[in-house]
């Protein structure tokens, strides 16, 4: 009997190790879990308190969440589509909002923690330290905190996110100057934000300093149902986050009737320039010099090209958000020119101007009906060339990802990341709302050049021998430009969308935990067996004195 018990001991035994092993590597993903939740538990133990309703001008409120690192994606250099550009991950975070936070609205009452997602646009402060978002269907603005490792660049984590309560929808021009109540039922989709920067604000490029708060900026409307505020049109809020409303002139006319940009399809991509008066002589001809703001389509129309408007927007907020109106508009071709008709539904989802002002980056966003992927690039076009009423523009393939470990980013801001003149590049995600999916923030840094004549015209193939990833189904750059794609593995199989190797991992670990109980039990039985056989053997030999004692 203690020889059939001593294989079943042994295999009871390896099953134990290989869980011990199995919790420890669990451990290594659960130390890089966001310390949120230790904030929090030292909150209730009295040891720190989430900002009050109303502190500061923004109303800032802490939201719990958790964080943990997207993994699957390449490390190191690559080239992007820009001959001598290069490019590299800085690192992605995936954010849950977990327990509910009061609000303004209800300050004695618990929010849905899901009302925090669907993140569709972003601005931000110059070195990408502070982060702004403005989220769809709730509008709401939150204010994003994140932290890089300063040897390497990296993100590394983020460290606060709050809920600018004080942001209302208040008309400024309205008699009563009611805000908007954020109660069921009421939706105002917003999928575009912008910051008009003043050099009196502080030393951010090129003026004015988004790290404490937001001191002029415009949102863009694409659907609203609640009263005073109008779908399709630009809010300016010259007063700051706190402050009151007051209509783009211009705007509401420029994207009136479904012949502007399609029912719920813009003001989708919206991006500030600042006056070029100064410089007048070296701009395009025909292009406008004074401040303007740059608001796209979403989705190219019947010709095959996204349309701006260009509106005017001084940079003075004593003209109480005013300006001279629309001063016409452009169109941009190269965003999906090349893609199988029917087979996907794209658009342009937010830009953002470098911190030199001279390259807008669009983030140009489609699904893919065939393989259920989101495909996603980033496009650059010549800032002064979107100040030239009536000109057709053609943009410059950057980089470009496929689904994989990345989802549906919406929003983009760029910044300096202060590595030998590169540019940081931050995105966001949208989860729609979704219990299931969750807020996405991923960092790329691209040094060298970020558009190319050459690029538009004649295609980057040969500059990127490099290339990872390409995508299927005829989407590639403007002309012929082959994307390269940063996706270690661009998964297409549709059951492995999206699975973290963590997931892969814990499955690996039960497969092998049910194979060893499998052994066990075969083990048991096989001494049982064995046992049987051997008392069977001593009956017989005990009943019949002819048998073998």
């Amino acid at each position: 009997m203690r020889r059939g018990r001593t294989p079943s001991l042994a295999l009871v035994l390896a099953a134990l190790a290989l869980a011990s092993v199995t919790a420890a590597a669990s451990d290594a993903d659960d130390a890089r879990i966001h310390h949120s939740r230790e904030r929090r538990r030292v909150a209730r133990g009295g040891g720190v308190h989430p900002a009050t309703v109303g502190e500061g001008s923004a109303g800032l409120v802490d939201v719990p969440f958790d964080t943990k690192p997207i993994r699957g994606v390449r490390g190191g250099e690559f080239p992007t589509a820009v001959p001598g550009g290069r490019a590299r991950f800085l690192g992605g975070l995936e954010v849950t909002f977990t327990s509910p936070a009061s609000s303004d609205e209800t300050p004695d009452a618990e929010l849905d923690p899901l009302s925090y997602g669907g993140w569709s646009s972003a601005t931000g402060n110059a070195d990408g330290s502070v982060a702004w978002i403005l989220t769809d269907n709730y509008a709401r603005l939150m204010r994003v905190e994140l932290r890089n490792e300063p040897s390497t660049g990296r993100l590394d984590a983020v460290t606060k996110i709050s809920d600018a309560t004080a942001f209302r929808f208040r008309s400024a021009d309205a008699d009563d100057g009611a805000p908007v109540e954020r109660t069921p039922g009421t939706r105002i989709d917003t999928e575009s934000i912008v910051r008009i920067p003043h050099a009196a604000d502080g030393g951010d490029s090129p003026g004015g300093d988004a790290s404490f708060g937001l001191n002029d900026f415009v949102v863009g409307v694409e659907d609203a149902q609640v009263p005073g505020v109008r779908p399709n049109n630009l809010l300016r809020f010259a007063d700051g986050v706190a402050g009151g409303y007051r209509n783009v002139p211009g705007a509401a006319e420029a994207f009136k009737g479904d012949d502007a940009c399609g029912v719920n399809l813009g003001p989708e991509a919206t991006v500030y320039l600042p006056s070029r008066y100064t410089f007048a002589g070296s701009l395009p001809e025909g292009a406008y010099p004074g401040s303007v703001i740059v608001a796209m389509c979403e989705a190219r129309n019947a010709s095959g090209v996204v349309t701006g408007f260009i509106l005017d927007a001084p940079s003075s907020a004593s003209t109480g958000g005013g300006g001279l109106g629309l001063i016409g508009k452009v169109y941009l071709r190269g965003l999906g020119d090349a893609l199988a008709p029917g087979r996907f539904q794209c658009g342009a989802s937010d830009a953002t101007l470098t911190p030199d002002g001279s390259i807008v980056v669009v983030l140009f966003h489609c699904y893919d009906f065939v393989t259920g992927d989101h495909v996603a690039s980033l496009r650059t076009v010549r800032a002064d060339s979107l100040r030239v009423p009536g000109a057709t523009v053609h943009v410059s393939p950057l980089l470009d990802w496929d689904d994989g470990p990345i989802g549906n980013m919406e929003g983009v801001h760029a910044f300096e990341s202060g590595n030998d003149g590169a540019i940081g590049v931050l995105m966001v995600s949208d989860n729609n709302l979704s219990p299931t999916i969750n807020t996405q923030i991923v960092e790329f840094e691209v040094r060298g050049p970020l558009f190319a004549e050459s690029v538009v015209a004649g295609g980057a193939s040969s500059s990127s021998s490099a290339v990872l990833g390409d995508l299927e189904g005829g989407l590639k750059g403007g002309d012929g430009a082959t994307m390269p794609s940063p996706l270690r593995h661009p998964f297409r199989a549709a059951l492995w969308v999206g699975a973290r190797r963590r997931d892969v991992r814990f499955g690996a670990s039960f497969a092998a935990f049910a194979v060893v109980t499998a052994l066990v039990a075969i083990g048991l039985i096989v001494g049982r067996w064995r046992r049987a056989v051997n008392a069977a053997a001593r009956v017989r030999s005990e009943m019949s004195p002819l048998l073998p004692r």
